[in-house]
């Protein structure tokens, strides 16, 4: 085989490969209600040990942008992938309980932790159909432990609620994913319209 023809066939498998791996993508987003709310949007590309890619922009338009090739086992989280959410909650969740019903079933982790004036409470809900992760949902929420009309404390909190919403795909990002600018327009435009106005558009405290 002469040296022309291998280059070929490398670059040839090169296209290839990507298109025959199983990944997902996930759009991501969060809202918060309480003091000094907050939101953010994100897209993500998973093709697991060989690619990874995420975009996130929140309500500051502040952007967030990383991809690699074959990424470490612990770099999931960098990512903001959900997978990297459910196994890392589990761990420290304290009620867990699967829910099915024909082929799908639902996961749901809970934690309570209860302080002096205010509890938190973690709850987080994953939809699989058969082993296929679908949706998540994780909510952070408080509730106050004694009666605001009764005491002069003062308690400031935030409750938040993430989703995903994930799907499958071939890896086909992988190609591109060499050439950042056009991945990142890629990911930017999955998001769709940004719904927060700009920072020049806000009123002036």
């Amino acid at each position: 085989m002469s040296r022309r023809w291998k280059v070929f066939v490398v670059v040839l498998l090169l296209f290839l490969a990507p298109m025959s791996l199983n990944g997902y993508t996930y759009r991501y987003g969060l809202e918060s209600r309480g003091f000094m709310s907050f939101s953010e949007m994100g897209f993500g590309v998973a093709c697991p040990g060989i690619f990874r890619a995420y975009y996130q922009i929140n309500d500051e338009w502040e952007v967030k942008f990383v991809s690699s090739y074959f990424p470490g086992e612990n770099d999931s989280r960098k990512f903001n992938d959900p997978n990297a959410v459910i196994a890392e909650f589990e761990r420290k969740a304290r009620s867990r309980r699967l829910i099915s019903a024909g082929d799908y079933s639902v996961l749901v982790l809970s934690r309570d932790e209860n302080g002096s004036f205010l509890s938190t409470h973690y709850r987080l809900k994953a939809v699989y159909e058969q082993e296929t992760l679908r949706k998540v949902s994780f909510n952070i929420t408080h509730s106050l432990n004694y009666g605001p009309g009764n005491s002069s404390v003062l308690v400031d909190y935030v409750d938040i609620y993430r989703t995903y919403d994930v799907e499958e795909t071939r890896c086909w990002q992988a190609l591109i994913g060499w050439f950042k600018p056009l991945l990142k327009r890629y990911l930017r435009s999955r998001l769709g319209d940004v719904p927060y106005p700009h920072p020049w558009e806000r009123e002036p405290w």
